[in-house]
């Protein structure tokens, strides 16, 4: 029996763009990210434009404006979504891949991610609490404004949920990790996503550490269950129950209706001080913790959710 020929090597440059199946990691991310920038310019001005007509700039009283950051994250989470679906017909690749399947899991996932992002947050409350560096405080009368403002800011961390992650944790992640793998891709993005908000006003560095390492248990999620629909619910809860129903700040926001008007008394290293909870020290143990509770709930899922991520790796 004779042995095939050697395929012939690829002249050096054509090994730079590609790696004999497609386009490399790096010059695709280089495309997406050309593409949403022309996404970005495209969608700006008709969503300008409804910002302006509609008056939607007035603010509570703190000064936050829920419907214009409603407006902008609808606008960043189209964006990426149109630029993903581009890079999806492009490379041959179903759109659900990149994080969003339409599976018979989504709602499933989506609402124990916003329980387990409640409960995580009251317990590390629960904890600053029995240590004295937390006070609950009194409650508001469950008046009109006080429940259009909790369902307008938790539509709001909705689309915070979609728009963060799927910008951060669906394409780029995908095509990063089948360059580097899965958890180097992993720590580059989350890193980058915890610097980004060093731009947010009263974010400060152990809240930033802290968003990095919220950020690493969410890519735990996406690999064990394949898609962002968990991280989306868990997303959205913790800042909804920051921002609003305890009353604390989120990344150095804190609009002015609340449910709880809390306190933090104690060191900014333990309460996270302008950043909030996320900056606690505590974050850090509760993150582990919610590691291992993850990992013996979400048993790894069949080829169909979960291979649609890992794929990539081949």
């Amino acid at each position: 029996m004779t042995s095939s020929p050697p395929e012939p090597e690829q002249p050096r440059l054509i090994r730079v763009f590609s790696n004999k199946r497609e386009l490399r990691a790096g010059w695709r991310l280089l495309v997406f990210g050309l593409v949403f920038l022309s996404c970005y310019l495209i969608v700006a001005v008709p969503f300008a434009f409804i910002v302006r007509h509609l008056q939607l700039g007035r603010g509570d009283a703190a000064g936050f404006q829920p419907a214009v950051a409603l407006q902008n994250e609808i606008f960043y989470f189209l964006v990426t979504l149109m630029a993903t679906t581009f890079m999806a017909r492009v490379e041959g690749r179903p759109l659900g891949c990149f994080g969003l399947p339409l599976t018979a899991r989504l709602f499933r996932d989506c609402g124990v991610g916003v329980i387990w992002g409640l409960a995580s947050l009251s317990a590390l409350l629960g904890t600053l609490r029995l240590l004295g560096s937390f006070y609950f405080g009194p409650i508001s009368a469950p008046t009109s404004p006080l429940l259009k403002a909790g369902a307008l800011l938790g539509l709001l961390f909705i689309f915070v949920g979609f728009a963060e992650e799927y910008f951060s944790r669906g394409y780029l992640q995908y095509t990063l990790a089948s360059g580097i793998g899965f958890w180097p891709a992993a720590a580059v993005i989350s890193t980058l996503f915890a610097v980004s908000h060093q731009m947010n006003p009263g974010e400060n560095a152990s809240g930033v550490l802290g968003t990095a390492v919220f950020a690493l248990f969410l890519c735990f999620t996406l690999k064990r269950t394949g898609a962002l629909w968990f991280a989306i619910g868990y997303h959205a809860a913790w800042d909804w129950g920051e921002t609003f129903f305890y009353g604390t700040p989120d990344s150095g926001l804190q609009p002015g209706v609340r449910f709880f008007h809390s306190s933090w008394p104690g060191r900014d290293w333990l309460t996270g001080g302008t950043a909030g909870p996320e900056g606690s020290i505590l974050l850090l143990p509760l993150t582990i913790l919610l590691i291992a509770a993850f990992d013996r709930s979400y048993k790894r899922r069949s080829l169909s959710t979960r291979g649609l991520v890992e794929k990539a790796n081949g």
